[in-house]
């Protein structure tokens, strides 16, 4: 018996010290509930403080700005009772008894009609020298995109910058957002961007934009080339609030041969039926123009007989190709990309806005994901700047508009060889060569290949000007000792000639060399050694080929003036 009873109360205690461990539970729960609700509390008041905090700072600066315009109103209604004292002292008039002094808020309003009435008009222009009662300037109220910066000309080390601070630190976030739905997924506003909050996107849009251009006009070809008129309204470029006039440009959308993928073009041929180049493909380049107009004035090209405007902003260059991207709909994400290929071969020449180049560059290549073996620049030969490409723009591709192997020829057709003979060239392109990404003790953190330092020789095939099989030995014996390479199969690995026949513009005084031609100056030039490729024309029909792109409105209004 006395064992059961030691066995109960054992069993009583344990049970007792069980309820117990629960109730303490039970009691810790409570109090780290009722501790997190408190806390809960503590920081929707403290939310409510700061809301209330920032309110009664905006409350306060509207108070100052509008103290400040009040001050200056009245300092300037001072200017002017002053002014108009001396005046009628001059004129030999009784000066009021309002005016001894400065006048009362009450009396402003009657001051200056009793004034107009007891002056003569030609008293005061007479006695009154107009710069002591000049007038300010009228207020011309800006267009809702004039006063608003353009987020893409935003260097990206200052773009976390534009956006608000908060208690949480989410720049970095809210920064990572913006680029996802700039670079992307192609917004064209910052409407677009559902990852911010409403009061974010409306307190941006207050003071930005994203800087899409505006396409005037657009010309498809029979080939599947696109040619796009795109216009850059007058706004405030970077993060300095720099002024930019307004700029329209030609850019020129080309996919392979084999049609289009997800762009459907059904022209109209000269036999009136309709074709579809609605077929799949694989890529696409894209032609971007560099400049408004060109300076060089190379008598084959037709951008050189437009008027050189200004340089393009990096941004403005970068729109041409996110425009580029977003008719291929490279920004969909549901497919692979279709815009492979970026050529700086449209209006003006690139390195004459070399300033420019390098954040165009950078953007393309860290933002939007090109490999600078996709993108070819191509020059005139402003020799001083050439080996900056293979340091300063990531060794991207390299092509010289040669055009002609001797100096008193090319001076002819290229004014700018006068400056830069091909002596002064060659030496420029050897050490871009030495200085390329693809050498060994380059310090470039992007890889190229040597394959990609290739220098690609544009000659544009002019009838009885410079296509004859003399002028093919001509050039390769050029490269040959321009270079410095003697061994064929060296030579071939760092040139390559790129024919490009002749197309005819209104008013240009070249015509095209014939097929035979062309084959024999191609044969020659293989002969020795050099790759050699006849480059096929694309866009011929809608003014889209080589040499062919100007701003094409102006050239309207140029024939409606002279008609």
């Amino acid at each position: 018996m006395r064992g059961i009873h030691t066995f109960a109360a054992a069993r009583g205690a344990a049970v007792r010290r069980g309820r117990a461990g629960v109730e303490a539970s039970a009691n810790t729960v409570a109090t780290a509930s009722e501790t997190a609700s408190a806390n809960r509390k503590a920081t929707a008041k403290a939310g409510r403080q700061l809301d209330l905090a920032s309110l009664r700072a905006q409350f306060e600066a509207r108070k100052l700005r509008a103290a400040e315009k009040s001050a200056r109103n009245l300092a300037r209604f001072d200017r002017v009772a002053r002014l108009a004292r001396n005046a009628l002292i001059k004129a030999n008039i009784p000066v009021p008894t309002r005016f001894t002094g400065s006048p009362s808020p009450k009396s402003r309003s009657t001051a200056l009609p009793a004034i107009s009435k007891k002056i003569p008009v030609k008293t005061v222009a007479a006695d009154v020298q107009p710069e002591s009662i000049k007038s300010p300037a009228p207020f011309t109220p800006s267009s809702s995109l004039s006063h608003k910066k353009i987020l893409l000309s935003v260097p990206q080390q200052s773009l976390v910058s534009i956006l608000p601070e908060d208690p949480f630190k989410t720049q970095k976030y809210r920064l990572n957002q913006l680029r996802a739905a700039i670079y992307a997924r192609g917004v064209t506003s910052i409407s677009d961007i559902s990852e911010f909050p409403k009061s974010l996107r409306e307190k941006l849009e207050e003071s930005f934009q994203i800087g899409t251009p505006e396409s005037i006009s657009e010309t498809r070809s029979k080939d599947g080339t696109c040619k796009f008129l795109v216009e850059f309204p007058e706004s405030i470029s970077g993060s300095v609030g720099k002024k930019i006039s307004a700029a329209k440009v030609e850019c020129v959308y080309i996919p392979n041969p084999h049609g289009l993928r997800g762009l459907r073009i059904n022209e109209s041929v000269e036999n009136g039926t309709s074709e579809d180049f609605s077929t799949e493909r694989d890529t696409a380049t894209l032609c971007v123009s560099s400049q408004v107009g060109c300076s060089l004035s190379c008598t084959f090209c037709h951008t050189g007989t437009q008027k050189m405007i200004r340089n393009l902003e990096a941004w403005e260059m970068t729109a041409q190709v996110m425009h580029g991207m977003r008719i291929a709909g490279d920004f969909s994400g549901s497919k692979p990309r279709m815009l492979s290929n970026i050529v700086l071969m449209g209006q003006g020449e690139p390195l004459h806005n070399f300033k420019n180049l390098k954040p165009f560059m950078n953007t393309l290549i860290h933002e939007l994901s090109f490999h600078p073996s996709k993108i070819t620049l191509s020059t005139s030969g402003i020799a001083p700047l050439i080996p900056n490409v293979a340091t300063d723009l990531h060794g991207c591709s390299l092509a010289v508009s040669l055009h002609a192997a001797n100096d008193d020829l090319r001076s002819q057709i290229m004014p700018i060889n006068k400056q830069y003979n091909l002596s002064v060239l060659m030496e420029s392109l050897r050490e871009y060569l030495r200085l390329h990404p693809s050498t060994a003790n380059s310090s470039s953190s992007i890889k190229v290949g040597k394959r990609h330092k290739r220098i690609t020789f544009e000659y544009v095939m002019l009838k009885g000007v410079n296509d004859s099989v003399e002028d093919a030995k001509e050039l390769v014996r050029l490269l040959k000792t321009g270079l410095r390479i003697g061994d064929r199969r060296e030579l071939a690995t760092v040139a390559h000639v790129n024919l490009i026949p002749f197309h005819k513009w209104e008013g240009s005084n070249y015509e095209c060399s014939d097929e035979a031609t062309m084959a024999r100056f191609r044969t020659a030039v293989g002969d020795e050694g050099l790759h050699c490729t006849l480059r096929t024309s694309r866009g011929v029909d809608v003014l889209g080929a080589c040499g062919q792109l100007r701003s094409m409105d102006l050239l309207k209004r140029i024939r409606v003036t002279s008609q």
